[in-house]
């Protein structure tokens, strides 16, 4: 019978502990980058993304509509090996407050130009690209990117030690482009937000296994 209400107790302990863990984990906006910026690159202040610097490959904003056309400027991503990357890295080991980040979501809108033209969405732990890993291949003309039409909120989350990915304080993000002739090819941007999931303190769960420890205890006696 003690056995019995000693395994009863310890399950609504760890109910407790997943409960008070989900409820203190928190959602941490890390960038939100509109483009409405005045500017024809995307290093004009306030966007944090940069571009290569190369006049025929690149990210910019001219003749760029952005989502909901001429009222609003997005970003162009243009062939043959234009990107964009975070001018700032991503502290994702140390994350918001000293508490690291468990998981990281991008999403953005994107309007394709061009069939067969794709844009790779690129994640670097050391930050300098040269170990990446691809969260996906924006080709245009493939489902659901089809070209002359906006897809909003288009949405991909990565995990800290999971297909690859190693969250660090030197973490990166880039749209790169590997194909298409200078120039004459792009995938529009718009309204790219990256938040990240925090990693719940870990005083509240330690809080809540010494009060279950309190409570079988009692329940012994």
């Amino acid at each position: 019978m003690k056995l019995r209400n000693t395994i009863k107790t310890l399950g609504v302990v760890a109910g407790l502990a997943l409960a008070a863990g989900s409820a203190n984990a928190a959602t941490v906006q890390l960038r939100f980058d509109d483009f409405e910026d005045a500017g024809t690159v995307v290093a004009s202040p306030p966007s944090d993304w940069q571009d290569d610097g190369n006049s025929n490959a690149r990210g910019d904003q001219a003749g760029s509509d952005g989502l909901g056309g001429s009222a609003g400027k997005g970003v162009r991503v243009r062939s043959s090996t234009g990107e964009m990357f975070l001018g700032t890295a991503l502290q994702l080991a140390t994350g918001d407050g000293g508490s690291a980040f468990a998981s990281l979501t991008i999403s953005f809108d994107i309007r394709p130009d061009d069939a067969g033209y794709n844009t790779r969405l690129q994640y670097s732990a050391l930050g300098d690209f040269t170990d990446v890993v691809e969260l996906v291949n924006i080709n245009g003309g493939d489902a659901p990117y089809t070209v002359g039409a906006w897809l909003v909120n288009d949405s991909h989350t990565i995990t800290d030690g999971v297909g690859g990915y190693v969250f660090t304080d030197t973490a990166n993000l880039r749209f790169f482009s590997d194909g298409g002739g200078a120039n004459s090819t792009f995938n529009v941007f718009d309204n790219v937000l990256i938040t990240a999931e925090q990693i719940p303190e870990p005083s509240t769960t330690a809080l809540l296994g010494l009060g279950g420890l309190a409570l079988i205890m009692r329940r012994r006696k």
